[in-house]
């Protein structure tokens, strides 16, 4: 999966599922939430730039199928990626 910048239609970010080998990278200290907590009750995905291993952010998902939903239960990015400052891709005003 990617996540495409409307102005340029280029491919930015890739969203992949979080293998179990990436939990090594993921620490409290850089995502400010114990990711491994959750892995059995959710689907984490990272996200990545396109070229580029280093994991931006994370989310986890939980499906809901009988009710045709998803819910966003857990969500941030890496601690050098946030705060007000920080914006990693500039979209046109609509």
């Amino acid at each position: 999966m990617y996540i495409i910048e409307l102005f340029s239609q280029k491919k930015v970010l890739n969203v992949q599922r979080l293998q179990i080998a990436d939990f090594k990278k993921v620490t409290i200290k850089r995502y400010f939430f114990n990711w491994k907590s959750v892995q059995d009750s959710c689907e984490v995905y990272k996200l990545t730039l396109q070229g580029n291993e280093d994991i931006l952010g994370l989310i986890a998902i939980v499906d809901h199928p009988a009710e045709e939903r998803l819910e966003i239960k857990l969500l941030t990015v890496s601690v050098e990626n946030a705060g007000s400052e920080k914006n990693m891709i500039a979209l046109p005003a609509v």
